[in-house]
């Protein structure tokens, strides 16, 4: 799940971020990027493109790290 974490990163998104939004996405998330089969191309986007919203139409995550996107900053810590 190296790659979630690169992508988390490349959104301004922490795993505090994800855990406080809802307990067990953040592994709910990793299992998922694990079983992903675009993971080459997400590797390339992360190295070439990480602000190309092309990754939202492969990632199975993207629903996900959208939510938390959106979230963040209107759940207390």
């Amino acid at each position: 799940a190296d790659l979630l974490h690169e992508r988390m990163a490349a959104l301004g998104l922490s795993r505090a971020d994800v855990q406080r939004i809802a307990h067990g996405l953040m592994r709910d998330l990793e299992r998922t990027c694990a079983c992903c089969g675009d993971k080459a191309e997400c590797r390339t986007h992360l190295a070439t493109q990480p602000d190309d919203p092309a990754w939202k139409d492969y990632c199975p995550n993207a629903i996900s790290l959208e939510a938390v996107m959106k979230s963040k900053g209107r759940v207390p810590l």
